[in-house]
């Protein structure tokens, strides 16, 4: 489908799933149809499930805009607690963009309808009525899971068995919505729980928008391996040109260059010697912890704050939470150009996205329902020389020095390598063969996703016709 035609579906008023290989103009297609219909005076809720992706249109996390936040299920008074302003941002809105939804798992996706259906008090419509657009790509990234449920899962299943046989026999969740509706999460580690699985898809079936002109490589054999991993259908010889770029030479002249790597502890290792060949002193920052020792310990495996946090001016730094005056959220890249004397030294941040911010401590919580267990605060910084794939999602790179020896995650790959724009600006410094997999599953579901944008695009073709008369 092309993107005249995607877009003049959306803006009559069809929820939709907009998809396409990475550089299709995604993202671009989004703006455009969010710029006319706030032209139209649609109030249009901008979400992603990343921060980065937030920032690629200026929106928030749907986990926030959603209230939704990190939770596993809605309690008995989530709704009692959500703040008044929060459920008129809900209510107002007349269309809800989810971008990078391949990131959303299933359950995550049943829970946000739940949350919009009981807000905008409409219970028999999906997303209460509100017209949605699911934006990204399955071949990329899945949703992240976690090797052990989170203490609130843990409590959650021990207390809530006979809520669940009660919610089947009486087909009412507890939530006052149709059982299917409640967003049960059955298991945390499913890895096949796609966003397009869960319950509140297939009620909205929605209308496949599937982009197929490229519009970020320029390097027509770069493409066509892309292409080839993308089909499942890579060969010996395309593997050998992407590994002919094992540690090929790159043009810094620009200034750094950004390295991805597939794990947390070697972007740290990157990191922290690049911090060590700026010259300058260094400011150290520590967490301050409260709790019991095992909540703090279990608490401090899944914060990603550093300790201790160290910095110097002209360190390369990434956001690690969103903030509440909007001006970076999680995932934003910046340069630290001082330390603010009258706030504890706490570092200035040049913002890519235009702000300068004095970055101030920021707090991570680790609840048993309502009851705080433990808290860390730190300063939500890290320094961004190198990040990992998971972090790259979205992005356009010049350039990049990718380490695909340690893929653990299929799509992972794939990704990492669609974000530069040909063969001449990649450099790889480590390749196994398992970079080049996709997921089986999603190469099955994306044969369904064409040949219905196949089927939707002559099912619209009138609205081109409308058009073609109109002028």
């Amino acid at each position: 489908m092309d993107q005249d035609l995607a877009l003049k579906i959306l803006l009559s008023g069809e929820s939709a799933f907009l998809t396409g290989a990475a550089g299709a103009g995604k993202t671009y297609l989004l703006n455009q149809f969010i710029d006319k219909a706030r032209e139209d005076g649609k109030n249009v809720a901008v979400t992603a499930t990343t921060g980065i992706a937030a920032t690629h249109l200026g929106g928030n996390t749907i986990h926030a805009w959603s209230s939704l936040g990190v939770r596993d299920f809605l309690s008995s008074n989530f709704f009692l607690k959500m703040p008044e302003s929060r459920q008129k941002t809900i209510q107002s809105a007349d269309v809800l963009i989810i971008d990078e939804i391949s990131m959303l798992h299933s359950f995550q996706l049943d829970l946000i309808d739940s949350i919009l259906r009981q807000v905008r008090d409409n219970l028999f419509q999906p997303f209460g009525g509100l017209q949605v657009v699911f934006a990204g790509d399955f071949f990329q990234l899945p949703p992240i899971t976690r090797k052990n449920e989170s203490l609130q899962t843990t409590t959650r299943k021990d207390k809530n068995l006979s809520l669940r046989a009660e919610r089947s026999n009486l087909g009412v969740g507890a939530t006052g919505l149709p059982h299917a509706m409640n967003g049960v999460r059955n298991d945390v580690n499913d890895q096949s729980s796609f966003a397009y699985n869960s319950a509140v898809w297939r009620e909205l079936d929605p209308t496949i928008l599937y982009l197929t002109a490229q519009w970020r490589q320029d390097d027509a054999e770069f493409l066509d391996i892309l292409n080839k991993i993308r089909a499942g259908e890579i060969r010996r010889a395309d593997a050998e040109k992407v590994a002919a770029r094992l540690n090929a030479k790159l043009d810094d002249a620009k200034g750094e260059i950004t390295i991805l790597e597939t794990h947390n502890v070697a972007v740290d290792r990157i990191n922290d010697k690049k911090l060590a060949e700026i010259n300058g002193d260094e400011k150290v920052f520590y967490r301050q912890k409260t709790g019991r020792k095992e909540y703090v310990e279990r608490l401090a495996k899944s914060c990603l704050a550093p300790e201790p946090l160290v910095l110097k001016k002209g360190a390369l730094v990434m956001a690690l939470k969103n903030d509440q005056k909007q001006r970076f959220v999680n995932g934003s890249i910046g340069e630290v150009i001082g330390f603010d004397k009258n706030k504890l030294n706490y570092p200035i941040v040049k913002f890519r996205n235009g702000f300068t911010v004095t970055v101030e401590p920021d707090e991570w919580d680790l609840t048993d329902g309502e009851n705080q267990l433990a808290s860390i605060t730190q300063i939500p910084l890290r320094l961004a020389y190198a990040i990992t794939v998971h972090k790259s999602q979205g992005m356009t790179l010049d350039a990049a020095r990718i380490n695909l020896a340690r893929v653990f995650e299929a799509g992972m790959g794939y990704v990492a390598l669609s974000r530069v724009k040909s063969l001449n600006s990649l450099s790889i410094t480590g390749l196994n063969s398992a970079a080049f997999a996709v997921n089986p599953e999603v190469l099955e579901k994306d044969k369904e996703f064409r040949e219905r944008s196949k089927a939707d695009v002559e099912r619209f073709a009138h609205l081109k016709k409308k058009n073609k008369r109109r002028k």
